[in-house]
């Protein structure tokens, strides 16, 4: 797209602030997750306890859930990480202007050599792109490119401070939302639809042989006797011929009944409120969410 972007200042309150936003939000790793369930007490959860004391204090009793709720709390007045941006947006799209019953929320979701960070998917498909203050954007126009060949709507998700300035550097029909400082979401421009950009090869890559093989065969390509050595070079190919428009028209339907969403929800009815986001962001077992949802009722 030939747009030139600035880097952000990575520098915000010194070396001390960013040990206490990297303390915090190693709370929230998926690795993290998986040692607090099976593992108890972690390094890095008496860490942020003994930094968040003086906010824990007047609780009666600490739980492990409430020193999530504080780090997370303490992220989003002054340490804008990306799990925060995140977080915001499952709350206000998924539970908020949406329903987990007719909405799919993917996060890091593969869309050409880019990954997006977040994909909504309900009357319409929506890519959200998060630059939190502690990222540049040297990546962005790739990351616009790749999305554009799959997706119609594509909305940067930033800052206060920067809406202004990215505002003159990306495409005009690209949205812009911005983090409140009310923890909310603020639009600043809406996405327009741009097909222009459409790719079929790249939509079939978004999709299973689970899912393509039967798209194909609504459209009379029948494949799925094909040797499998062949299959899938034969089935790109056989994608590539079909109008971008209707690919994704397509595509979008099979992403929407893929995620078990509402399932999601259940688990994340399960957590803390600090952890909504960690069942659509991490893979794990039902036990795990099991051991999980125990552990941070536990005291520390």
């Amino acid at each position: 797209m030939g747009i030139l972007m600035p880097c952000a200042d990575d520098d915000r309150g010194g070396p001390l602030l960013r040990r206490i936003k990297d303390a915090l939000s190693a709370l929230f790793a998926g690795e993290h997750l998986d040692r607090l369930a099976w593992c108890g007490y972690t390094p890095e959860l008496v860490v942020a306890r003994d930094l968040l004391a003086d906010r824990l204090q007047a609780l009666p009793s600490v739980a492990v859930a409430d020193v999530l709720d504080e780090a997370f709390r303490t992220l989003v007045r002054d340490h804008p990480v990306e799990y925060v941006f995140k977080s915001c947006a499952l709350e206000r799209l998924l539970f908020g202007r949406h329903s987990p019953r007719t909405t799919a929320f993917y996060t890091e979701f593969r869309v050409g050599d880019s990954r997006a960070d977040l994909v909504v998917i309900n009357g319409q498909a929506h890519i959200y792109e998060v630059k939190t203050p502690y990222d540049d954007f040297s990546r962005l126009a790739a990351q616009l490119e790749d999305y554009y060949r799959a997706f119609t709507h594509v909305t940067l998700f930033v800052d206060e401070a920067r809406a202004g300035s990215v505002s003159r550097i990306v495409p005009e029909f690209t949205g812009i939302v911005v983090l409140s400082r009310k923890y909310s979401m603020s639009t600043v421009r809406p996405a327009v639809a741009n097909a222009e950009g459409l790719d079929s090869r790249t939509l079939f890559r978004l999709l299973h042989s689970t899912e393509y093989l039967p798209l194909l065969a609504q459209q009379g390509f029948d494949l799925r006797c094909t040797d499998r050595a062949l299959r899938y070079g034969r089935c790109l190919e056989a994608f590539a011929d079909l109008d971008p428009r209707d690919a994704h028209r397509d595509v979008m339907q099979v992403l929407k009944q893929r995620q078990r969403t509402t399932h999601l929800a259940d688990i994340a009815a399960g957590l803390p409120q600090s952890l909504r986001l960690a069942p659509f962001a991490y893979r794990k077992s039902k036990s795990d969410w099991g051991a999980l949802s125990q552990r941070v009722q536990l005291h520390v």
